[in-house]
């Protein structure tokens, strides 16, 4: 980083066109409906030097963006053209932009007026018996940051911590697959806001009704057991034939605003893998970007199970263990990229002839994609071995099973109804013993 953070920090805020001071006590508190202007001052050398961050909320306007660039470039100018400058779209803030608030940025919904305020701010305009969830994420006391998301349970994830705010009360929800940097720096993270509130600490399943209550009920959030044993750093490719040939791009510090609707996007979190499918994405780009996975997947080194489950998402139609991965997942914008899915998907289903199930995600099949169905097509062993060239369209995770009924049995001694319902690890050592795997 350009250094720790501890020069002069000066921050506005841009409204009607114009930028407008944001009182100190109010420095790391962003919202998603507005644009704002960071000056820190700082020194090279003994000689002052400057970096021109211009932050943008996903809900601010375009006038607003623009008048950001506009008066950043203007205020390079006053200084003789020296600053650097930086664009940062929310969500994307890089560390040293993150390290200027010391673990206390918290980006709110809406504009200014209609974000949430505690005791301490002199803004009128908001409901302070209302609940605010923010989902809060991060490594360390530097770069974690507070999103707020819809005060619903659904937005919960057992892999982060949670603070709800209420009108006289902080809970400090804890997954049980968060990290302790998020646990150690959650109530700092949310100082600013807590005010005279009683701050109360939760364990994930031991959480009071007024919690639940808040939230309008119990219901479904990423909770899996591989949260904690299993976790990695999720991964995100965005798979295109844009330049004529499939090509897969990582997406590193990735954000909602990167699931692009004409591509198809791969997301793997070691346990699963979801192939996103944007409603404007071609067939050809869906095709291989199911093929991949499964590829990938089965020729995978990492020690991942080669039975991981691989998952086709349709946009609009994202499942909490994939949404969980995005920081402040905004629902009503994945509706609206998404389109109407349940008709595009009933049309896709009778073009096809068939009654294919609309309520996505679906598991995939490797029928489907265009493997050979393994009750149907068979192959000697020695054509199936590992190192070996396989048959084309062989699916290499599977290879056993596109042995006859008759050399399967004779050679793993079960059926192969069987041998499916056994656990993965038990299924690769069998398969590592005779070459299979």
């Amino acid at each position: 980083m350009v250094d720790k953070g501890d020069g002069k920090v000066e921050i506005w805020r841009i409204h009607n066109f114009d930028k407008v001071n944001v009182p100190k006590e109010q420095y790391g508190q962003f919202y998603g409906g507005d644009s704002y202007i960071i000056l820190y001052t700082y020194e090279i050398n003994k000689k002052p030097a400057w970096i021109i961050y211009f932050w943008q909320g996903n809900q601010s306007t375009s006038d607003e963006k623009g008048a950001s660039a506009l008066l950043t470039k203007q205020m390079d100018d006053e200084k003789g053209g020296e600053p650097v400058q930086v664009r940062i779209e929310q969500g994307r803030e890089p560390n040293h932009f993150l390290t200027l608030f010391k673990g206390k940025m918290v980006v709110h919904q809406g504009g200014y007026a209609s974000a949430f305020k505690s005791k301490k701010e002199t803004d009128t305009a908001v409901d302070s018996k209302a609940a605010h969830l923010y989902h809060i994420k991060g490594t360390n006391a530097y770069n974690t940051k507070a999103v707020e998301v819809d005060p619903v349970a659904s937005n919960l994830n057992s892999g982060d911590v949670f603070g709800l705010l209420l009108s006289e009360v902080v809970y400090i929800w804890a997954g049980k697959g968060s990290n302790k940097e998020e646990n150690i720096v959650a109530s700092t993270c949310l100082k600013p806001l807590i005010g005279g509130r009683k701050v109360v600490n939760v364990a994930e399943g031991s959480e009071p009704d007024d919690f639940w209550e808040a939230l309008g009920g119990k219901a479904e959030y990423a909770s899996a057991k591989e949260s904690v044993e299993g976790q990695r750093d999720p991964r995100l490719f965005q798979c295109s034939n844009v330049t004529g040939s499939f090509k897969l791009t990582e997406v590193f510090n990735f954000v909602q605003d990167d699931l692009i609707s004409d591509d198809v996007m791969i997301l793997d979190l070691f346990t699963d893998v979801f192939v996103w499918i944007g409603k404007d994405s071609q067939k050809e780009e869906k095709d291989k970007a199911m093929m991949t996975a499964m590829d990938f997947v089965s020729k995978s080194t990492d020690g991942r199970s080669k039975s991981t489950p691989i998952w086709k998402v349709n946009a609009g139609l994202e499942p909490p263990n994939f949404t969980a991965c995005f920081q402040g997942w905004d629902s009503k914008k994945a509706a609206a990229a998404g389109g109407d899915v349940y008709a595009r998907a009933l049309a896709e289903a009778k073009t096809s002839g068939g009654e294919k199930k609309i309520n996505s995600p679906t598991a995939v099949s490797a029928s489907d994609i265009g493997y050979l169905d393994w009750n149907k097509h068979h192959f000697p062993i020695e054509k199936l071995l590992t190192g070996v060239t396989l048959p084309d369209k062989v699916e290499a995770g599977k290879r056993e099973l596109y042995l006859s009924d008759a050399e399967f049995e004779k050679l793993f001694k079960v059926k192969k109804d069987s041998w499916l319902s056994q656990p993965a690890w038990k299924r690769d050592q069998e398969k590592k013993k005779h070459k299979l795997f």
